[in-house]
């Protein structure tokens, strides 16, 4: 089973089936409309993930939220009822305080806790998309890269998977800019060694990623080839195949 949470309301059906070969129809999709905040994000998470285990004990359960940093907290939903020219006394009338600081990371640190012990007695697992966003501190003062919403999928998290384009990959005879190169850097890995990249991932537009990308490379850094001159490329001896 197949959970998509669409917080950015940015599905798009043809795109989706082109790229990645996937039945739309196999997936349980939930809109901006369906999880309009953070919390009832959450719940409804909880809520689909035990009917479907009411229903099948065995079967694979995949759950993914794109994202996280996306989805307002219901205090800010409900704060879109406040009049044009609001005053401190109108956040009492609709029931709600003002924004206070780490608001969201309070929320998704409580959402984590619950969350990581339900994923494990329902043998389910969901993936998590955030952002990045350039902080304003000096480099002696700490990290200029943060992500909205605390620590808390940090710490929580089995496996973080960073992804960052690298380059633009142009096709020089349309002229069109056709996809980017990304490298994915494993920033933290329970299940084996962390603090590896894969560089030259291809994400074309058209195509979704290229299954080969990066092969090469990978190779190269394996030992298993060596490169040679004028773009040739040798297999070592002990790799080739024999008979």
């Amino acid at each position: 089973y197949a959970i998509y949470l669409d917080a950015e309301n940015s599905f798009n059906v043809e795109w989706a089936t082109r790229v990645s070969k996937i039945d739309p129809k196999k997936i349980i999709r939930y809109s901006l409309r369906s999880i309009p905040c953070l919390e009832d994000a959450f719940h409804k998470l909880y809520k689909v993930i035990e009917l479907i285990r009411e229903r099948d004990k065995t079967a694979p359960i995949v759950a993914v939220y794109d994202s996280i940093s996306s989805s307002m907290s219901k205090r800010e939903l409900k704060e879109l009822n406040l009049p044009d020219n609001f005053v401190d006394g109108d956040f009492k009338k609709i029931g709600i305080s003002k924004e206070s600081i780490g608001e969201r990371a309070r929320i998704i640190s409580k959402e984590m806790r619950k969350l990581n012990s339900f994923l494990e007695l329902h043998s389910a697992t969901a993936v998590i998309l955030n952002q990045t966003r350039l902080g304003n501190f000096g480099s002696y003062l700490g990290p200029t890269e943060v992500t909205p919403g605390g620590k808390a999928l940090e710490f929580y998290a089995s496996l973080r998977l960073r992804t960052q384009g690298k380059k633009r990959i142009d096709n020089k005879k349309l002229g069109t800019f056709d996809g980017v190169c990304t490298q994915v850097s494993n920033k933290k890995n329970r299940t084996c060694p962390p603090f590896r990249n894969a560089e030259n991932v291809k994400l074309l537009f058209n195509s979704g990623i290229n299954p080969v990308s990066g092969l090469l490379v990978t190779l190269i850094q394996a030992e298993r080839i060596e490169p040679g001159k004028a773009g040739n490329y040798s297999v070592k001896p002990e790799y080739l195949p024999k008979g």
